[in-house]
């Protein structure tokens, strides 16, 4: 999984299961950027080492701004995604959403994630692997920055 998220533009990549979900403003939903390619049979992916590499690679871009991003391995798809209706699970992404753009100290949300991922709602629904990140866009460190960053512009006469 790969995320490349710009402040107008955000470029993806996947290769096999696991999946990347955003908040796409115009609809007001959670979306995932690929369905998981869990290959023929259950736990059967591709994988970057594979020799069918090109024949698998996802790629794409989403053209505006994008402030919620999540990527998760396989372990989390059944909690996360509808697989019937073949879309992200809103109710599983919101609350976290909400409790990461809402924090001045982001690191204090990891112990309540940890808890949640090792809880045992989670574990009776999953045995594999359960990675989960997500990422938030921060307006006001941007804009802090921004201040901060001037470029003047390059003059040659004074060389």
């Amino acid at each position: 999984l790969l995320g490349i998220v710009g402040a107008e533009k955000a470029v993806f990549a996947q290769i096999g299961d696991g999946a990347i979900v955003y908040y796409d403003r115009e609809f007001a939903r959670y979306k995932t950027v690929f369905w998981p390619d869990n290959g023929d049979y259950l736990n059967l992916t591709s994988f970057v080492s594979s020799a069918n590499l090109e024949e698998n690679l996802q790629v794409t871009s989403i053209e505006g701004a994008i402030d919620l991003v999540a990527m998760l391995t396989d372990g989390l798809e059944l909690l996360a995604l509808d697989f019937r209706q073949k879309i992200a699970h809103g109710p599983f992404f919101a609350p976290m959403f909400e409790r990461l753009s809402n924090t001045k100290r982001p690191a204090e949300l990891e112990s309540g994630l940890r808890n949640f991922l090792q809880s045992e709602a989670v574990n009776e629904r999953t045995d594999d692997d359960k990675t989960l990140i997500i990422c938030s866009r921060v307006t006001e460190i941007l804009q802090s920055a921004g201040e901060l960053i001037s470029f003047a512009p390059y003059d040659s006469a004074s060389d």
